[in-house]
């Protein structure tokens, strides 16, 4: 018997940090997530298991369109056609609310509800199955729920919790936060994670695991995105990743010891595009240390031409693949060693003007769409700032010295 687990579909929501984007790319990129979840649909079919779990956030309450309403309804009457079941959750981006599109899902699909409630399935080979969880109501539930999870029915084979939380301690306690410790002695036999967009196995006994999202939406959701398809055979449950992404985000960065013009980055980086492997679509987010390149690419950078030369140089739209730069940025050193009447005077100021009340100011309105928060309301983009800041002033002082 085999069953897949997956979350964070995340359908129709956009993607960050992308800009000056080819039309094409962009409506493949678009696309890509939809694309991921029927892949995960036609390998539930063709491998024949026995039921889909779904983690949550498998869309966007705020953004939700009928359009994703009805993608999933068709492909989850793909799987009632094969005699599938489907488990799902919602999590604190598709919470339940008043505002959601209802659209009947056929009687394969099993929802659960804000309270914790268990379904029981019977497997063709006769073992009893209890699935367990429950759905947000809420965007943010701060308090732990994993004591609300029943004990184990004492005549079921197989015992499975479905959670979409983090882990007490790792920035998100206020979605259903647990701790390791609570789900290992619940006494399940495996735990579906959802929430965190990085697959990884928290614990093999019992299983634990976070599938990832099926398409990584940012830089740093990168590397091969998919689900896990998990095989229950001679009483071991025994998981396999199964990539299905259709774009992965790689970034590459630029390092010389020598500062380079902008035919040596080129270069550098096509060097580097030679070991990516064939058949992959891959979005590059480019980072140039700023000792190591020279002040005409940083003008470049600075004047939003250099991601438009990246882009004619090394983007590849061969029939089979597709290698594109999406961002390039600028990265300083961790000192930038200003002279010291500028340094006294920048550590004085520097909190009054990089803080994230005077970024909502200046962007004003923008604050009102939900890209603009996610993109820019955040201490990365504020960090950003202050070593571009700091870049450009060093650049005039070397300026002056020159003269």
């Amino acid at each position: 018997m085999k069953f897949i687990h997956c979350a964070d579909a995340h359908l129709d929501s956009p993607f960050l940090g992308l800009k000056q984007m080819d039309a094409q790319i962009g409506a493949q990129l678009y696309q890509a997530p939809f694309t991921a979840f029927e892949k995960m649909i036609e390998r539930a079919i063709s491998d024949d298991v026995a039921f889909v779990l779904i983690s949550g956030d498998t869309f966007d309450s705020q953004n939700q369109s009928l359009k994703v309403q009805w993608f999933l309804k068709n492909q989850f009457e793909r799987l009632q056609k094969a005699q599938i079941q489907v488990y799902l959750i919602f999590g604190n981006h598709d919470y339940i609310n008043d505002t959601t599109t209802h659209v009947n899902y056929p009687e394969n699909v099993h929802v659960f509800g804000p309270s914790v409630q268990t379904y029981r399935f019977i497997s063709q080979e006769g073992y009893k199955i209890d699935i367990n969880g429950f759905s947000y109501d809420q965007r943010h539930i701060p308090t732990s729920r994993t004591s609300e999870y029943p004990k184990p029915a004492p005549d079921a084979k197989l015992t499975i919790g479905m959670l979409h939380g983090g882990l007490y301690g790792n920035g998100a306690n206020d979605y259903a936060p647990f701790t390791l410790e609570a789900l290992q002695q619940q006494g399940y036999d495996y735990w579906a994670l959802g929430h965190i967009h990085h697959h990884q196995i928290l614990s093999q006994r019992p299983l634990i695991i976070y599938p990832g999202n099926l398409q990584g939406r940012q830089a740093d959701e990168s590397g091969a995105k998919g689900f896990y398809e998990v095989n229950y055979d001679f009483d071991e449950l025994k998981p396999t990743f199964m990539p299905v992404a259709p774009f992965q985000w790689q970034t590459l960065t630029v390092e010389s010891p020598e500062p380079l013009n902008i035919n040596a980055v080129v270069a550098h980086l096509q060097d580097m595009l030679i070991a990516f492997p064939r058949h992959t679509n891959f979005l590059l987010s480019i980072v140039l240390k700023a000792n190591s390149v020279a002040k005409e690419v940083q003008e470049a950078l600075i004047n939003e031409q250099l991601l438009s030369i990246l882009q004619d140089q090394l983007g590849n739209t061969m029939a089979n693949q597709i290698i594109y730069p999406v961002s390039v940025r600028l990265m300083a050193e961790a000192d930038m060693n200003l002279p010291e009447i500028d340094t006294k005077f920048w550590q004085a100021n520097v909190d009054q003007v990089f803080n994230l009340k005077n970024l909502r100011e200046v962007l004003g309105n923008l604050t009102s769409e939900r890209f603009i928060t996610q993109e820019f309301i955040h201490e990365d983009r504020l960090n950003e700032l202050r070593k571009n800041a700091e870049l450009k002033i060093l650049n005039n002082i070397q300026e002056e010295d020159a003269d």
